[in-house]
């Protein structure tokens, strides 16, 4: 009895392509749930949008949990905001987002729906129904405020992506009711109190993704359209924003882009045969597909920073207006890839937003014009998962290698669980030097190089702060 118990629930298992996701509930009427964001294993933000029963437009939805998603809580938002779109953890308490406030409606509104940011997909769009916003909050995302000063051409902020408390780009719709998809690139450098164009807007352009490498490296993708064709495009900037240049323009309509460093990266994108994934080892100059499969809609991607874990996710065709929601994934950079039916039950679910917290911890976020969904596993969504390194489960601050050196050295460090992460050098009298790390980081192993090229030789000391982990090691610079 107990092995035919065992042959069916390995059908049954079979039967849903070993798929194991949760799904979470979010108080409230909720239609998506554009974006999901964790500082720390258990703390983390969800934002998106409903619909306003009293007005044809949409309102914006936040939440917030501090037991991984067990129970999500209502946060505060302003009165007239729209949407919030994406959302970015800088420290354990701060947190951007950008999005939109509600403008005033003019009497040639009319809608059919809306799309899953939240725009109007009627005919007769008024371009002042909405109004770029960008976001602060200052208490973990309990309470969000308006924040800043966004380009009164901007009339929706979409998607950001921040490399420091200050630096961040994100891109922006323009308001021009001819062209209702129009969009630049935005840049901070004073932590989104005031933004600055960087991309000329006489071509017209979707960019559906942003990814600020570095303060002078970023990448974005989506489309192009002509006069009468419309083709994918990815673009590159090698100075901050000050001039872009063309990698890619081609069929692909292109919806997400990611790098792991400042050489490898990811595109994700969909044409007419289906859904592909391309790599780049060299900064962009040349891309190849490491996967395609027809039937697919991609819509992001996201990666554990330089683990190899990584996923992208989006609609499975399964019949005439008919999907199913899907998660691709990888642990060895895009070598090879795992296929998973998140759903089974629901139809045409769309997912927009992820969050990783460990190789196997992950939340997805989407959702209908009915319902929100918000997703989590805990074993990467398969029931199985071999032939992978294990995870991480302590703090450790490694001896830095060479040591003594000269001028250059490497410092290993490693975390069992995402979170905020601090390393500091100091002199022999206690002085602080170079603050090397002040970011959130997840799970996993990593590196940082220290330069003592314009230090006088000594023994110095590098200290490691992560949540209540708190290590110091001395290093001798000897020239």
């Amino acid at each position: 009895m107990k092995t035919l118990f065992s042959v069916i629930l390995l059908l049954l298992l079979s039967a849903n392509g070993f798929s194991q996701w949760i799904h979470q509930n979010a108080p409230g009427t909720i239609a998506y749930l554009n974006s999901i964001n964790f500082s720390t294993s258990v703390n983390g933000v969800c934002t998106g949008w409903g619909i306003d029963s009293q007005t044809p437009a949409t309102t914006s939805r936040a939440y917030y949990t501090t037991n991984a998603g067990a129970t999500w809580n209502i946060a505060s938002v302003p009165d007239t905001s729209r949407v919030l779109v994406s959302t970015e953890f800088i420290t354990s308490n701060i947190v951007y987002a950008t999005g939109a406030m509600n403008g005033f409606f003019s009497s040639a509104f009319s809608s059919n729906g809306y799309n899953k940011l939240g725009l109007p997909t009627g005919n007769n769009r008024s371009i002042d129904f909405s109004k770029g916003a960008f976001f602060k909050s200052t208490d973990g995302g309990r309470t969000w405020k308006q924040f800043g000063t966004v380009p009164s051409y901007c009339y929706y902020m979409t998607y950001s992506d921040f490399i420091n408390e200050n630096s961040g780009m994100a891109l922006g719709s323009i308001t021009d009711s001819l062209i209702p998809v129009q969009t630049t690139i935005m840049k901070t450098t004073n932590g989104g109190l005031n933004w600055i164009n960087t991309l000329p807007s006489n071509i017209m352009r979707e960019f559906k993704a942003i990814k600020f490498v570095n303060e002078n490296l970023a990448f974005t993708a989506g489309l192009e359209y002509g006069d009468t064709t419309i083709s994918g495009i990815v673009m590159r900037t090698t100075n901050g924003g000050l001039n872009w240049t063309t990698l890619r323009n081609d069929t692909i309509n292109y919806t997400g882009v990611y790098f792991i460093n400042s050489n490898t990266g990811f595109l994700c994108g969909t044409d007419y045969n289906g859904g592909l994934i391309l790599k780049t080892t060299n900064q962009g100059n040349s891309w190849e597909k490491v996967f395609s499969r027809d039937s697919l809609i991609m819509e992001d991607l996201n990666f554990l920073n330089e683990t190899g874990t990584g996923i992208v996710y989006g609609e499975k065709i399964t019949g005439e207006d008919q999907y199913k929601p899907f998660v691709l994934r990888t642990s060895n950079f895009g070598a090879n890839w795992s296929y998973q039916i998140v759903e089974e039950i629901s139809n045409n679910v769309t997912l927009i937003g992820s969050s990783l917290i460990d190789r196997y911890k992950y939340f997805l976020t989407g959702g209908t014009l009915q319902e929100g969904k918000i997703y989590f596993t805990s074993n990467g969504g398969s029931t199985s998962v071999s032939n992978e390194p294990s995870p991480v489960t302590t703090f450790a601050l490694k001896q830095n290698f060479p040591n003594p050196f000269n001028p250059v050295t490497v410092i290993r460090y490693s975390l069992p669980a995402k979170g905020y992460v601090n390393i500091k050098v100091y002199n022999s009298v206690g002085k602080e030097i170079v603050e090397l790390i002040n970011e959130i980081k997840a799970q996993g192993v990593y590196e940082v190089k220290f330069n003592g090229e314009n230090l006088p030789s000594g023994i110095y000391y590098y200290t490691l702060k992560a949540e209540n982990y708190s290590e110091t090691r001395k290093m001798i610079l000897l020239k």
